[in-house]
């Protein structure tokens, strides 16, 4: 099929004598009588032949009608679909190629758009009519086919010559069945249904192999016989682009349908799910909550002692831990004995408060129950103590050893957090290497590594600690 020829107009004779008609074949010209042919492509590979014969009738009918045209036959086109051969009198192929152009985008099928194309004389021997399609009357304005097969003229009858004699004898083309014309159609001969392999012969015969499909290379067409001229080669080129941005436009639809049937459902699923996320998120959320506060309590639990030693959920001494009421005397020598550190607290309290009168005097005991250098003696009023630690401390006062020093007593809460301080240096040390450990009791409490902080106790209460930094990882109770 090509669409290299325009439609094809009578060539006027310049010779005034002789027979006009015979005039007409002289240098070329063509007679107003022969016939040409173009085709309507784009029906879809699902149709059935007869199908698209019967709307190319119509199409023809509603579009072309004032025209003498008569469908030829159909054939596969290209991607598989369908074209349908048209046939008319070269007389009308001037004002048939304007009326085409303007109404060339009516040309519909089933939302599909069908583009007329010209096709080379002998190409027509591709197409044929299906066995269920009879040959329909030829549409014209001026002239009215016979609609009774048996009293159709002949060619030549039409055309109002008379036969000589004897047609000669035809060679059969590949891709078409003889019939016999028993009902004296003459021209209106039957074509029969052809098989898929007769159409190929056809093609291999004409030239016109359609490639395989599955390979990406093209073979070379067959040469173009004639003179060809740069609007004819102009216009096969534009109505190659047309039909090639009207199969892209029909396939990016075809891919994008493709690909919305299996995205769709996957995107419900995905917001489904991700709804389902954001609601077990919330939850999550609310249930470390309620986690978080019940680990708050229980460790404010752990901090209770025996004898009511504790700090309270706020972090605050407990009002009666005992240490509160105490006044140690620390760093007793270690030659001193446990009589003589009991006898020189005693001694401390009558020499310089007799008035005071004071409870139990003992020495501290470490896990294994063993007295520390560590003494204290026990108050009834933990401003007693203030008093007594602050004027030791302003004016000096010595126990019967020069070197104890006269403080306050450890609350439960202090002695945990002293614990957590050297527990703390001890677990870095492990891992700092040969880095500089340091460790602070006062302002700026915690350890601390080349000068940083990576442990500290904050606020003044906290029970353990936290770590910092490349140190976070560590842990105090395993």
């Amino acid at each position: 099929m090509s669409a290299s020829k325009k439609f094809t107009t009578v060539k006027k004779s310049t010779k005034k004598k002789g027979n006009v008609r015979a005039a007409q074949f002289e240098d070329g010209d063509e007679t107003a009588d022969s016939h040409h042919f173009f085709a309507i492509t784009g029906f879809p590979k699902a149709s059935k032949r007869s199908e698209v014969v019967e709307v190319s009738r119509e199409l023809i009918r509603q579009l072309l009608g004032e025209f003498s045209l008569e469908v030829h036959g159909v054939t596969t086109y290209q991607d598989g679909g369908f074209a349908v051969a048209v046939k008319y009198f070269a007389s009308q192929g001037e004002a048939l190629e304007s009326k085409v152009s303007e109404v060339k985008g009516l040309f519909q099928f089933q939302g599909f758009v069908l583009v007329p194309v010209i096709v080379e004389d002998q190409f027509a021997t591709q197409f044929a009519m299906p066995a269920s399609t009879t040959a329909a009357p030829r549409t014209s304005a001026k002239r009215s086919a016979s609609t009774d097969l048996s009293k159709s003229p002949t060619v030549d009858e039409f055309i109002g010559n008379t036969p000589s004699g004897a047609l000669p004898a035809v060679q059969p083309l590949p891709g078409f069945t003889a019939v016999a014309d028993v009902a004296g159609a003459g021209a209106n001969v039957i074509i029969n249904t052809i098989p898929e392999a007769e159409i190929v012969a056809a093609q291999a015969h004409a030239g016109m192999a359609v490639d395989n499909d599955d390979d990406d290379t093209v073979s070379e067409a067959s040469e173009v016989e004639g003179d060809v001229s740069l609007k004819d080669v102009m216009r096969n080129i534009n109505t190659l682009k047309k039909q090639q941005r009207q199969d892209t436009k029909r396939t990016r639809e075809k891919t994008r349908v493709m690909i919305a049937e299996a995205i769709d459902p996957v995107w419900e699923q995905m917001h489904k799910v991700h709804g389902t996320v954001d609601e077990l998120s919330r939850g999550a959320v609310l249930q470390d909550n309620r986690i978080g506060k019940l680990e708050s309590e229980l460790e404010a639990l752990k901090l209770v002692g025996a004898g009511g030693a504790s700090s309270d959920v706020t972090g605050n001494p407990n009002p009666n831990d005992p240490g509160l009421r105490q006044i140690a005397f620390k760093e007793f020598p270690k030659k001193s004995t446990i009589d003589e550190r009991i006898t020189a607290m005693k001694d401390f309290m009558r020499v310089n408060f007799p008035e005071i009168q004071h409870g139990i005097v003992d020495c501290f005991v470490n896990k294994e129950g063993e007295y520390t250098r560590n003494g204290f003696i026990e108050v009834s009023d933990r401003r007693i103590v203030r008093r007594v630690t602050t004027s030791a401390k302003d004016q000096k006062l010595q126990c019967r050893f020069a070197e104890v020093k006269i403080k306050p007593g450890n609350t439960a809460i202090d002695r945990n957090r002293n614990w957590a301080l050297y527990a703390a240096e001890d677990e870095i040390k492990k891992v700092a290497g040969k880095r500089a450990v340091t460790l602070k009791r006062a302002e700026g409490r915690g350890v601390y590594v080349d000068g940083s902080c990576v442990f500290s106790q904050e606020p003044r209460f906290a029970r353990d600690g936290v770590f910092h930094g490349e140190f976070q990882h560590l842990k105090l109770r395993k």
